[in-house]
């Protein structure tokens, strides 16, 4: 008896393995649940890591002068704005017999004495804009009531800071009173920390600054304006962590003493998104250049350790999915040179992913009668143009795009195409050859097949809809349609149907009735 539901389970089995199943065309996003992919990111640079200018305009740019204009307006309306040297203030007023203009432009000097020639001498140091101004209007009204003083500011003036510590090299830089600290951090090295960055007056006090705070969390005192003789320090980075996934706010993080795996997932990354699974993973370079893999749940404190690579988890289940339908590769056909059918898939994302995201990932799918630059997308009932060559190839801003659950993305054939439809071989997209007659094309696509009603029962429809004759020659973009025997259509697949059946109870019956033999033969 043991040995007849042994080889009875083994009949199941066979019938499973050949009962054929049938499931939609998915592509599922290389970043769930792929150490591998993970393992590809980079370190972002500290200025990317910050939302800092990675090129900042320089004195030789091209740019410099509309910057530096830039630059004043900015600091005659700031009522923070502190003179500096060299700044240039421009001075005009009327004498004491109220009818001659005198117009003068003065630069603040080191001292930061400003001289009015033959009334006073005004010290601005340490002064804003604002203040010099009312101090200078007040000199002038006391030399003469009716001066009428307009006091402006015209330049700004240019001084040195020394960069040094972990920076590409240490260096004077050129910079303005309206230049601040995160400014000059596109000299920061690889190894640079966001967290130490102290400046030393030149009265020697040192006060030490965390650009990371300024830049992220919006902390505008840890980012200060420079002053003449600032000395700025670069630390070195403690710790630098990257992590990705089903978070918030993925990126590198550089985190501070006694912080871990908790803070990095809750104060840095924003939490954890709806689909996080909680599984998380931790890839980890040990000695010898191998890479270890720890995995963790979320609910885990673990120390971290710098260039650790944290990725959360999504759970497959809860990830939305867009459609990209069109010309695109056969998954049905792996040798049709002459056509392409149309084909649909599903891209199944995490969230967070763009246009482009998708695009990187479905691009073995397109095919040369892709019409790329003509591709659109379907949302909420509004078509959008997407030009795919240019948002994979040329950076268009538009592949910056978040996906969104639902989206329909279409891909058109290259127009000088022929559609052969029905009842023939293979129905699909044909490439389009000048002088050609209907019979060509139904050749192309296998030639009719059993359930065809006839040559007498093919329609050709062009571009603008008139009918053509089969002897007619086929233009472009013309639909041909083979109507199809309905009941045959039907009938076959069933008779089909009953003898795959059939065969499968007849397998079966053998496999029982040889089990019973065996199990009768043991007796």
């Amino acid at each position: 008896m043991k040995n007849f539901r042994r080889y009875l389970v083994l009949a199941l089995i066979v019938l499973l393995c050949i009962i054929p199943c049938f499931s939609a065309q998915v592509v599922v996003s290389p970043r769930v649940g792929n150490v591998e992919y993970e393992m590809k990111t980079t370190f972002d640079s500290l200025a990317v890591q910050l939302g800092l200018d990675e090129n900042p305009v320089l004195v030789d740019d091209d740019n410099y002068s509309s910057r530096r204009a830039v630059e004043l307006l900015l600091a005659t309306s700031d009522p923070g704005y502190i003179l500096v040297p060299g700044d240039v203030i421009s001075i005009s007023y009327l004498e004491r017999t109220g009818t001659t203009p005198v117009n003068l432009s003065v630069s603040v000097p080191i001292d930061g004495k400003i001289r009015i020639p033959g009334i006073s001498e005004i010290d601005v140091e340490g002064m804003t804009f604002s203040e010099a101004r009312a101090a200078i209007m007040k000199v002038l009204i006391e030399y003469n009531r009716y001066s009428e003083p307009v006091i402006n500011l015209t330049s700004l003036g240019l001084f040195s800071v020394l960069m040094k510590g972990e920076v590409v090299s240490n260096k004077y830089v050129t910079v303005s009173g309206m230049s601040r600290l995160a400014d000059v951090m596109y000299l920061a090295s690889a190894n640079a920390s966001s967290r130490n960055v102290s400046i030393t007056d030149k009265s020697g006090n040192t006060v030490s600054y965390d650009l990371y705070s300024a830049m992220r969390r919006g902390e505008g005192d840890q980012n200060p304006r420079l002053r003449p003789g600032d000395t700025i320090t670069v630390g070195v980075k403690e710790r630098s962590i990257i992590i990705s996934g089903a978070v918030s706010s993925p990126g590198t993080y550089q985190i501070l003493s006694g912080e871990n795996l908790q803070a990095l997932l809750k104060d840095y990354a924003g939490g954890l998104e709806s689909s996080a699974s909680g599984k998380i993973s931790i890839q980890r370079s040990s000695i010898g250049g191998y890479v270890d893999v720890i995995n963790v749940t979320s609910s885990t404190e673990i120390a971290l350790l710098d260039g650790d690579i944290v990725y959360v988890e999504p759970s497959v289940d809860n990830l939305s999915s867009v459609s990209i339908e069109g010309a695109l590769l056969s998954q049905s056909t792996t040798n049709m040179i002459q056509g392409d059918k149309n084909e649909k898939y599903y891209y199944r994302f995490v969230p967070g992913e763009t246009v482009y995201d998708m695009l990187s990932a479905i691009s073995q799918y397109f095919i040369p009668s892709s019409n790329l630059e003509n591709a659109y997308l379907v949302r909420g009932g509004e078509s959008i143009a997407l030009d795919f060559q240019k948002i994979l190839y040329d950076g268009a801003s538009t592949g910056n795009m978040l996906l969104e659950a639902g989206d329909c993305f279409y891909i058109p054939f290259n127009q000088m195409l022929v559609s052969v439809n029905g009842a023939v071989a293979n129905p699909g997209v044909y490439g389009y050859v000048p002088g050609r007659t209907m019979s060509y094309y139904i050749n192309l696509a296998g030639g009719l097949t059993g359930s065809a009603k006839g040559e007498k029962y093919i329609s050709i429809i062009d571009k603008e809809g008139n009918k053509l004759s089969k002897d007619d020659t086929i233009p472009a973009e013309t639909v041909i349609t083979v109507e199809e025997n309905v009941l045959q259509t039907k009938i076959a697949p069933t008779v089909a149907v009953v003898g795959l059946v059939s065969s499968i109870v007849g397998i079966v019956a053998s496999i029982i009735t040889a089990s019973i033999n065996i199990a009768n033969a043991g007796k």
